[in-house]
């Protein structure tokens, strides 16, 4: 027979289990307290539903965390696409100029060639010409059209100026657009070495929209195969978001809370990104965890370096930013770590291979890449520590 003030002892040794189960993760049989075993012949079956029943709170609540976490994320998502709608169509409504005086003139001077003009609309941005859109009457495909058009407006603009696209559809009429010409290009190569069968980087160069040149190099954590993934995933996305208009920084933020809210997979890569605009020269070098990047002028090297973590570690990642006017004939270079880094840098890899750009004889960026990867390889004596790919970009002027 169990006594009333039985009941309370047995209800306070029953949280006094619970606590030490929460507090050690588990109820074992020293746990139980004498009294509790004295009077409860079935004690280490009630110590085992206990352990269950924690562990089911557990899990609720581990549970519980990651929806709000996973809503979070998504919120965060949702929130950049819409800064980046919100930021376009505030750059429409107060960046884009239609310039009708220049239409007008652009439009005389089209017509005293020949060019019979349906309509034509100039667009500016920032007290800069953008681009022309010429709508004409059918060509009959005449060979001389494009260059008598190009000629024209050049003059009234005072620009070099590219045929983007010439639709000849009848009887519709012609399309023809046209904008600034690019006066700088880039040519790129690329060199990597893989640790294992499988090289856990991926890199990318590419033209993205608005006259820009993407570079891109991701690491994924670890090597071979499921490095690789991770690093597949972090480029085709980037060159999506990119193709699809999104910023740099918007496409790096869409990135990094795709990859933490894949956190069965735990998805994590580096990112070094480098986007040139033709136009002007100047890059923009974005890094998450991303090794040391390089400028080659003349002899003096630039080095370009980051302290973020990579992307898909942590909700709110931090995108180092870097703008860097660039030259013709300078030259890019992006590395993945394994080329730089060692514990406590002991063979001062970074200096060396600063040398090695240095001692390069070639400015082709295949040749150069696999110089400078052989090179490193030399380095290490055969001893990889991690994958290694050199990505590098010659910069020229087109006129």
């Amino acid at each position: 027979m169990i006594s009333e003030d039985d009941v309370v002892k047995m209800y306070r040794c029953s949280r006094e289990m619970v606590k030490t189960g929460e507090r050690n993760g588990k109820i074992v049989v020293s746990d139980i307290p004498e009294e509790f075993s004295n009077k409860c012949p079935c004690a280490e079956s009630f110590a085992s539903v206990l352990n269950y029943r924690l562990d089911i709170t557990r899990q609720k609540i581990i549970s519980r965390n990651k929806t709000l976490e996973t809503k979070m994320l998504m919120s965060q998502q949702m929130e950049v696409v819409a800064n980046s709608i919100d930021g376009i169509a505030h750059e429409i409504k107060n960046e884009i100029v239609f310039n009708k005086e220049l239409e007008r003139q652009a439009k005389e001077a089209l017509i005293s060639v020949g060019i019979k003009v349906r309509d034509i609309i100039l667009l500016e941005a920032d007290g800069e010409f953008k681009s022309l859109e010429l709508y004409s009457k059918y060509c009959n495909k005449s060979d001389d059209i494009e260059s008598r058009i190009i000629f024209s407006l050049e003059k009234v603009l005072k620009l070099k100026l590219d045929l983007k696209n010439h639709v000849c559809g009848s009887p519709e009429g012609c399309y023809f657009k046209i904008s600034k010409k690019q006066t700088f290009g880039v040519t790129s190569g690329a060199a990597l070495c893989a640790k294992g069968k499988i090289s856990g980087d991926v890199y990318s160069f590419m033209e993205i929209p608005n006259g820009k040149y993407l570079m891109a190099l991701s690491d994924g954590m670890g090597s071979g195969e499921l490095a690789r993934t991770q690093s597949k995933i972090t480029i085709e996305m980037l060159e999506e978001f990119m193709e699809a208009g999104l910023g740099a920084e918007s496409s790096l933020k869409l990135i990094n809370s795709t990859l933490v809210l894949r956190q069965e997979n735990e998805v994590f890569s580096t990112i070094d990104v480098a986007i040139v605009d033709t136009t002007t020269g100047v890059v923009k070098i974005l890094k998450a965890g991303a090794a040391t990047t390089f400028v080659l002028r003349g002899r003096e090297i630039i080095t370009i370096e980051s302290t973020s973590l990579p992307v898909g570690i942590i909700k709110d990642a931090y995108i180092e930013t870097h703008n860097v006017a660039l030259e013709s004939g300078d030259i890019l270079i992006m590395v993945t770590d394994g080329l730089l880094s060692t514990p406590e840098d002991a063979l001062g890899r970074q200096e060396a291979f600063k040398q090695f750009i240095l001692d390069c004889q070639t400015k082709d960026p295949e040749q150069m890449s696999n110089f400078l990867l052989n090179k490193s390889r030399s380095l290490l004596a055969g001893d990889y520590s991690d994958d290694m790919t050199v990505v590098v970009g010659c910069i020229y002027k087109k006129f």
